[in-house]
């Protein structure tokens, strides 16, 4: 053979060793990646746990079909499947077989993307364009008991409006159905609840009668009645102090005999528009009570109870020795802040986080940071708190911490700032002795871990996530004898497309252990209560249907009658008002409440003698009645009678220092008696209960008068923050930019101005005032001088200022024309004598 036909065979040798090779090994480097989204590589199911659904995405790989594989360590035939959508939910008896084969071992899930034959047929041949693999196995330690949780409709603020919408469901993990409703249609508020480890008790916050520190204590069966001999009240701890209480977070002692709760507790509750993280949550103020069940007693715990700090959320260790809570200094301003409201309004919320834009903001501002502590429960002697190392003072903000039924492990959670709601919110463990530094948890997710509650058996973890959705979910991870937990798993047959699912607590009972809780304690008073929240929200018609229904269940409550008679006097329906109110007298004759809300009617009316004799009379029951001297302060104003009007004022705001009407008129009438420093107090104790605009900008005022002008810029742009269309304001705010000699600013501020009313002559002026300082705008700025004069022909200030400008740019015979029509105004003028002389001598 030749050299040449050699060369040419080892070409060909090559190309087809080659061809080979690619034929081979190239379609496996080619195949685009699937991205599986559920499970999670590495998950542990529990053996009982119903059919997950296996997602994925495979966008760009060209597949219309999926081959699902599953393979297995006993070496015995690999489970398929087909889908022609990209998710799979194995069928029951599939889908126990993958977990009986999987117990303690790995099983290998492959998902092949592939494109159907001609024909439409799926063939073995076909190659796979795509692909992923994951291991799931299934754990030998069951769950053992079932999940309560609360299903909670979004945003927040609806939920609040709609408490009747929002259910509590038992849940057990071996169903695909959707768990089934156990408690419904509560027109109250209930929250927080917690059970013994034993399953024989539940214990929950809710709002009976319009009392937030109500709680219900119960034993657990299938039916369970919520009545009244059932309910307790954290308000009933030192009552006679007058502090509001939510009695927030409480929780139940392992033996039942005992509930620790925050009490003397204040809170920020704020509603955001970002339907995922719709609320701003937690407390700044409280200490940890107990009430013994057994003798009836409510007392504090000792090193739990220090007013410098707000000491919340506790939870019990498995034995009853410690309790664990969250603690964090007392700020300043709370620890000063002598109101009395539970919920600090707007204003009070953005000093605490460090200013008004972050009453939306969700990051920024000032950060709340809380500790967790341990302090020995003593019988109720309490004891020295002790920080749990790594839990604490470590610039994050640590909470929520749960021991494990059989007291070996923690875990919390920790954020940036804050407690409920968090989007950063991860979970920790950490030995219960504290052996070693909290470990962050492989279960956490990447959008809020938070709220958790282990399994009897301590070996599982149900905590809330919003990884998937804006719509909290509920996931499981299995924590082993070391500590160590796995990847979460999703309990999917929990999950809703339009709802959240929040607050979970593994109950120790069978599955349907609960069949449905009955609410009973609901009555005439609580209908009250809730159309007083409605009214809170401003949903009138509602509330007024909740009166309603109260005084349909009572009509001799008179507080029904009264609320729904300033009910309907908000709706501007004073007729029907006046009857509520009446009616309301005939049961009540002496509240002073009810005289009152007639005589403000009255007083709108313009009816003033009978809107006097109605203040009078609420005096007469009651001489202490605050709102019925500011409704005769307001008579008196409306009569001129200023001074008499200041001293009404005073002794309303002596009395009750919550009345932001009669602040706001004490603060006018120092305003105009240049009493500043005093109209500055009384306008900041109007925002201390609401945000006002008109408060911001007579501080404004104040202080442009006082020349302070960058306070004044402050005040006024808060003005317009709070009430864009503040027309005065933002001319207030021109005139401070004018004294600062920043004339664009002022120029845009009058140009704003002037577009809303051009037929203001002020506005006219100010704006040729300002137009002036620049040469470019010169023309304009007469222009604006002649249209303020047009406007106003007398005003002798514009015809001194256009003269000053002819004389500016050189037009000394304008100057002196529009000098004349002003002296004709002022005969008496010397300064305009001078100018005209001056300009004659001149020509």
């Amino acid at each position: 053979m030749s050299n040449k036909s050699s060369k040419s065979m080892v070409i060909i040798l090559i190309i087809i060793f080659v061809a080979v090779i690619l034929y081979v090994f190239l379609p496996n480097f080619s195949k685009k990646e699937i991205s599986i989204r559920y499970p999670y590589d590495g998950a542990l199911f529990p053996p009982e746990i119903a059919p997950p659904t296996f997602r994925w995405v495979d966008k760009i790989s060209g597949a219309d079909s999926w081959r699902i594989l599953i393979e297995f360590e006993d070496n015995n035939d690999p489970i398929t499947s087909i889908s022609y959508v990209t998710e799979w939910t194995p069928e029951r008896g599939v889908w126990e077989t993958i977990k009986s084969r999987s117990v303690e071992k790995d099983a290998l899930v492959t998902i092949l993307g592939i494109k159907k034959s001609f024909g439409g047929k799926i063939l073995s041949r076909n190659k796979p364009l795509s692909r992923n693999t994951i291991t799931i196995s299934t754990s030998m330690d069951s769950v053992g008991a079932p999940i309560f949780y609360r299903d909670v409709p979004l945003p927040f603020d609806f939920a609040r409006e709609k408490m009747e919408l929002i259910q509590w469901r038992l849940g057990d993990i071996s169903k695909s159905e959707r768990p089934p409703v156990v408690l419904e249609n509560l027109p109250v508020c209930g929250n927080c609840h917690s059970f013994t480890p034993d399953g024989s008790t539940l214990a929950m916050d809710v709002d009976s009668g319009g009392d937030k520190g109500s709680y219900v204590i119960t034993p657990i069966g299938e039916q369970i009645f919520l009545t009244r001999d059932k309910l307790i009240t954290w308000s009933d701890y030192k009552r006679e102090e007058g502090d509001p209480t939510f009695g927030l977070l409480a929780r139940i002692s392992p033996d039942a005999r005992y509930v620790a709760s925050a009490v003397k507790d204040r809170v920020i509750f704020l509603g955001r528009k970002d339907i995922t993280f719709s609320q701003l949550f937690f407390p700044i103020k409280g200490i940890i009570a107990i009430y013994d069940r057994e003798t009836d007693k409510f007392f504090s715990l000792p090193g739990a109870d220090d007013p410098n700090y707000v000491q919340a959320n506790p939870t019990w260790s498995p034995d009853g020795e410690y309790i664990l809570f969250a603690r964090n200094p007392v700020t300043e301003f709370v620890k000063n802040d002598k109101t009395k409201n539970a919920v600090l309004t707007l204003r009070q919320s953005a000093i605490v986080l460090g200013g008004e834009e972050y009453l939306e903001e969700s990051t920024g501002g000032a950060t709340y940071t809380f500790n967790v502590y341990r302090v020995p429960f003593n019988d109720g002697e309490g004891g020295t708190p002790e920080a749990v190392p790594g839990a604490s003072h470590n610039g994050k903000s640590n909470y929520f911490a749960r021991y494990s039924p059989d007291g070996k492990w923690i875990v919390f959670c920790q954020a940036r700032s804050f407690m409920l709601l968090q989007p950063d919110s991860k979970l920790y463990i950490i030995p219960a002795d504290f052996s070693q530094e909290p470990r962050l948890m492989n279960c956490n997710t990447d959008r809020m871990n938070s709220k958790h509650s282990w399994s009897p058996n301590s070996k599982w973890l149900v905590f809330s996530s919003k990884e998937n959705s804006a719509y909290t979910e509920l996931f499981l991870t299995h924590v082993d004898e070391n500590g160590n937990d796995s990847p979460p798993v999703l309990l999917s047959s929990f999950s809703s497309t339009d709802r959240a699912r929040n607050i979970p607590e593994f109950v120790n009972i069978k599955p349907n252990g609960i069949k449905q809780i009955h609410e009973s304690f609901v009555d005439y008073y609580s209908y009250a209560r809730k159309g007083d929240k409605l009214i809170q929200f401003g949903k009138y018609e509602e509330a007024e249907k909740s009166f309603r229904k109260s005084i349909e269940l009572n009509p001799d409550f008179s507080i029904s009658h009264r609320n729904l008679g300033a009910l309907l006097t908000r709706m501007e329906r004073e007729d029907e008002a006046l009857k509520e109110f009446k009616i309301a007298l005939k049961f009540d004759p002496k509240d002073t409440s009810i005289h009152n809300n007639i005589g403000t009617i009255y007083l709108n009316r313009k009816e003033y003698d009978r809107a006097l004799e109605s203040f009078k009379t609420s005096l007469k029951y009651d001489r202490n009645f605050a709102p019925a001297y500011e409704g005769i302060g307001v008579l008196l104003y409306t009569d001129e009678d200023i001074e008499g009007a200041r001293k009404q004022f005073e002794i309303a705001v002596k009395l009750d220092p919550e009345l932001p009407n009669s602040h706001f008129h004490l603060g006018t009438i120092y305003m105009n008696n240049k009493e500043y420093d005093k109209a500055l107090v009384s306008f900041e104790n109007v925002l201390k209960h609401e945000l006002d605009a008109e408060s911001y900008s007579r501080m404004g005022t104040i202080h442009f008068i006082r020349k302070e002008f960058d306070k004044a810029e402050k005040e006024f742009k808060t003005t317009l923050k709070i009430d864009p269309e503040n027309v005065g304001a933002l001319h207030n705010l021109g005139l401070v930019y004018m004294n600062k000699k920043e004339y664009d600013k002022a120029e845009e501020a009058f140009r704003t101005v002037y577009r809303t009313n051009p037929n203001n002559p002020n506005v006219c002026f100010m704006l040729g005032k300002v137009l002036s300082m620049n040469d470019r705008t010169i023309p304009e700025a007469i222009s604006m001088y002649n249209k303020a004069l047009s406007l106003n022909p007398s005003d002798v200030q514009v015809y001194s200022d256009l003269g000053s400008l002819f004389i500016k740019i050189g037009k000394k015979q304008e100057a002196i024309a529009v000098f004349e029509r002003a002296l004709k105004l002022s005969p008496n003028n010397q300064n305009l004598k001078a100018q005209i002389a001056e300009l004659k001598q001149q020509r």
